[in-house]
């Protein structure tokens, strides 16, 4: 790797520290890099925003702006940003450096005047990021123009609510006030030509290095991957280009960005949202060696992981966690959906373990080698006993994705996957002939049960007389159905001709029935 010997961040980092007071020492290292970053601009394809947050006013937030106004690359600071077509306007000529005062009112979510601007703001962090923007045309007439959103920003607020994907492209760092006097006042009267005599030494450094530093590409810390590196690599790119001691601040400085937000998260002040707690739960419960899992006893593991979300609570009026609930955030979500099993004793909807191994993966819930989920040919959903579990171990069929050798652990002995149980695949039995075990599926449920378990499930109980009137069937049919539904296990009737009520079975029914209709 070649270094520049002329490198202008320790004279940097030096006129930074005379007049910003950080929270911590090192944070001085990310305004330094982050400011040179800008005049890198040019050459790179990602940006992390530069978040300066302090807990409460004058800590210094406007007074780094400042800075940052004299010395990043071509810089435009604001208190307030009118429109979300500001900024593309602004950068769709050339490349600059954007400075936003009073980022906890400019990028609150919670004001919706501020969604196109939050967007843009996103978009804007990797080249390539447009926004549609109306411009007048020769004629008189408005026409759409797509111009680019790519560039610098710097945000400044006190603990602004930023919104979640905001804040994943951002880089913190914390001011507090200068209580006790250990930096200058920022006196512009008298510094303004040396840090202009500064701004053009930066400047003319980049554009020599421009060429130098695209075909530098330092080994990120472990961890440091997806929008986190992207965030990071800019800096610790310009870092390696400053030299060996530069590279280590950068790579320490992304490596306590990445030990922090773990932090935040071990000790709750950074949640998942439901989704992925619902992902990450099934992952730590899911019954050792068994591929196949039924909805009606995923909802009580829920419900018990985590009663706050998915438990009955009478005095917030929340019901628990239906199947109906259960399917739309697995398959709307994650496009995870319930199969049939292949056996003839068991025909029923589950979900499989299979398909979810690799979204387990890709989430960071699970680690890589997880992606092979052994199959034992068995569907069956119930809990397996301490031999088949030792089995399963032993397997040497297995799924293959990601492009690896589908051959890979498969052998001589060992019959080949059946392909109505490769993952990510979910076989509808169209056919009633035999399936690839010689079983023969039975018939798709006929509408007008469903119709019978939907019409249960929205009043609660009904008598036959107002079901044969909702379904719009007769009431021999109906009287078919309901003691098939019955003998199902998926209606119930407390008592001898008494009203009927929908069971468990029939919620979970009813939710694989829709979910298939939704597929």
């Amino acid at each position: 790797m070649t270094y520049s010997d002329d490198h202008p961040a320790d004279t940097l980092r030096e006129w930074l520290s005379t007049y910003i007071s950080t929270m911590h020492e090192e944070d001085l290292d990310i305004l330094t890099l982050w400011t040179l970053h800008t005049h890198f601009m040019p050459v790179l394809h990602t940006t992390g925003r530069l978040l300066l947050d302090s807990p409460v006013p004058e800590s210094g937030k406007t007074t780094v702006l400042d800075h940052m106004s004299h010395l990043a690359l071509d810089p435009l600071q604001t208190s307030s940003v009118s429109s979300g077509a500001l900024i593309p306007r602004l950068l769709n000529e050339r490349l600059r450096t954007i400075l936003i005062d009073e980022a906890d009112r400019a990028l609150n979510p919670d004001n919706p005047n501020n969604n196109e601007i939050i967007s843009t703001v996103n978009s804007g962090y990797r080249r390539g990021g447009t926004r549609t923007v109306l411009v007048p045309g020769a004629d008189g007439q408005w026409k759409a123009e797509e111009m680019s959103t790519f560039g610098a920003v710097a945000m400044a607020g006190n603990n602004p609510d930023l919104a979640d994907d905001t804040r994943s492209r951002t880089i913190r760092v914390l001011l507090l006030p200068d209580k006790e006097g250990r930096v200058e006042d920022s006196e512009w009267e008298f510094i303004e030509a040396p840090a202009k005599d500064l701004q053009e030494n930066i400047s003319q450094w980049a554009e020599t290095n421009r060429d130098r530093i695209i075909e530098i590409r330092p080994e990120m810390p472990g961890g440091v991957r997806g929008r986190f590196k992207e965030c990071w690599a800019p800096l610790v790119r310009v870092a390696a280009l400053c030299g060996p001691e530069w590279l280590e601040r950068g790579m320490h400085l992304a490596e306590r960005a990445l030990a922090l937000r773990q932090a935040e998260i071990d000790s709750g002040l950074v949640s998942d949202p439901p989704r992925i707690l619902m992902l990450r739960a099934m992952y730590e419960n899911w019954p050792e060696g068994q591929e196949r899992w039924k909805t009606a006893d995923i909802i009580p593991m829920l419900a018990a992981e985590n009663p706050a979300l998915w438990e009955e609570d009478v005095i917030k009026s929340r019901k628990r966690v239906t199947a109906q609930a259960v399917g739309y955030t697995l398959g709307k979500v994650f496009g995870l959906h319930t199969r049939q099993g292949t056996t003839r004793d068991d025909r029923s909807y589950a979900y499989h373990r299979s398909d979810f191994d690799p979204v387990f993966v890709r989430m960071g819930i699970a680690p890589p080698e997880k992606l092979f989920t052994p199959f034992t040919g068995s569907t069956s959903s119930t809990d397996s006993d301490a031999d088949t579990a030792s089995n399963v171990q032993g397997v040497g069929n297995v799924h293959c994705v990601n492009g690896l050798p589908e051959g890979v652990g498969v052998t001589e002995h060992d019959d080949p996957e059946p392909p109505s149980m490769v993952w990510g695949q979910r076989p509808e039995p169209v056919d009633p002939g035999p399936d690839l075990f010689g079983n023969t599926p039975p018939a798709k449920r006929p509408i007008h049960r469903v119709r019978i378990l939907a019409y249960l499930a929205e009043h609660g109980s009904a008598n036959r007389g107002a079901i044969a009137e909702a379904t719009g069937e007769g009431r021999e049919a109906t009287s078919s159905n309901l003691s098939r539904l019955k003998a199902d296990g998926e209606v119930e009737q407390p008592e001898e001709r008494g009203p009927y009520t929908i069971s468990e079975a029939g919620h979970t029914a009813l939710a694989e029935a829709t979910e298939r209709k939704a597929s």
